[in-house]
């Protein structure tokens, strides 16, 4: 980061920060009303830190809670030469702001509050999440507690080579400390008994580089990625990962797995997913805990995700991938509906009207029935009177007749 460029965007946070002090230097913290600090590593657009923006609000949106987010925006400048001023930012801004719990996402944040924060910073009990790796230190550390980020990486290749029937596995990474972290876990693939017969790594792709990259695997090697696209060359910035995936979606024949619910409908089959607001939910509980009393020496880090398997129903359908092939409990986006899930209600009413008309068809034939039946008797019955009638009147003459001649 340019020394100027640098001067002028802290410049501009210190007097954002000055009305939000002076704002909030008049307000009555005397209702104890419980607040939380949050220091996300990187910058609010990007679709992880939104995520964990919304899962934390969701996580306290429950009670009367002040949540205040800040942004450390590592991922652009990852050197941090603004991490000590970033502090004294935050010391000077919240002083007055009666911070009851620190909560960190993501390893650039922690690493920095833990080794710099100084005066209010200090004191407060420290909820993490985001992070990458479990580290026993951390687990085992004073006044810290957090939820870790475990990726069900070897789950979701070993799923890739089975559906492509592939026996080797493309891996896209960077060179930052999330691409670093990620690449760390592919050794895992290779510790597994379903492991590929060979891994090929290739990294810090830029946008105009893609097809020259990747044109020398076969196109049913699953892509796994374990990183970013950069706008150009092995130092441009990092692309968005919205942005990236889509790209290598429209650009290569491959199928492409990932292990972040965030990728999910953007051109990745699918994978076994970790969702971030799920995640910074889990977090939220455990900040909530402190907030009610509980020592945070007490609550002990949650060491497992919730990871579930996940696949967008377009991108099976474009690799002709059997439904019924997939793990149990999947879930399913871009599924077309049926014409029944589509238009229940109108096939319900159809149903209903058809039936009616049926039972309504049927009772007028028993009806029909039924007066031919009582027509029929009564056809009968009168050529019986006829034939009583015309035999009495047979014996009536015969009667009289013999009478005449008696006489």
């Amino acid at each position: 980061m340019r020394p100027a460029k640098f001067l002028k965007t802290l410049f501009y946070s210190l007097i954002s920060g000055g009305v939000m002090v002076a704002s909030l230097g008049g307000r009555a913290y005397a209702d104890d009303i419980p607040s939380v600090l949050v220091i996300h590593s990187y910058h609010p657009d990007l679709s992880w830190t939104a995520k964990l923006t919304a899962g934390i609000d969701d996580g306290f949106s429950s009670g009367e809670i002040e949540v205040f987010h800040e942004y450390l925006d590592a991922k652009r400048y990852p050197q941090l030469e603004h991490g000590q001023a970033f502090l004294d930012y935050l010391n000077q801004k919240y002083a007055n702001a009666g911070i009851d719990v620190l909560m960190v996402s993501d390893d650039p944040g922690l690493g920095l509050v833990l080794a710099e924060r100084t005066e209010l910073l200090a004191e407060l009990p420290i909820v993490f999440l985001g992070i990458n790796r479990i580290d026993p230190a951390l687990v085992n550390r004073s006044g810290v507690t957090g939820v870790f980020e475990t990726h069900s990486v070897v789950e979701t290749a070993t799923e890739a080579l089975h559906q492509h029937d592939a026996d080797a596995l493309i891996v896209m990474t960077d060179s930052s400390e999330t691409g670093r972290a990620n690449l760390a876990r592919i050794d895992e693939i290779r510790l597994s008994p379903d492991r590929p017969e060979q891994i090929v790594v290739i990294k810090n792709v830029a946008l105009d580089e893609i097809s020259e990259r990747f044109q020398d695997y076969p196109e049913n090697w699953p892509i796994m990625l374990a990183g970013q696209l950069r706008r150009e060359g092995t130092g441009g910035a990092l692309v968005e990962f919205e942005e990236g995936v889509e790209t290598l979606r429209s650009q290569l024949p491959n199928p492409i797995y990932g292990d972040a619910e965030m990728l999910l409908g953007r051109g990745i089959v699918g994978g076994k997913l970790l969702d971030g607001a799920h995640h910074a939910r889990q977090a939220a509980q455990l900040a909530q805990r402190i907030l009610n009393g509980e020592s945070v020496d007490d609550i002990t880090p949650i060491e497992a995700s919730e990871n579930l398997w996940m696949f967008d129903a377009r991108e099976l359908a474009r690799f002709n991938i059997d439904l019924g092939e997939l793990p149990p409990h999947s879930e399913l986006i871009n599924q077309e509906s049926s014409f029944y899930q589509r238009y229940q209600g109108l096939v319900w009413i159809t149903v209903v009207a058809f039936s009616a008309s049926g039972l309504i068809i049927l009772l007028l034939i028993d009806v029909l029935r039924r007066r031919a039946a009582a027509a029929q008797v009564l056809r009968e019955n009168e050529q019986r009177y006829r034939d009583l009638a015309e035999s009495g009147a047979d014996l009536f003459w015969e009667i009289d007749t013999q009478l005449c001649f008696s006489y």
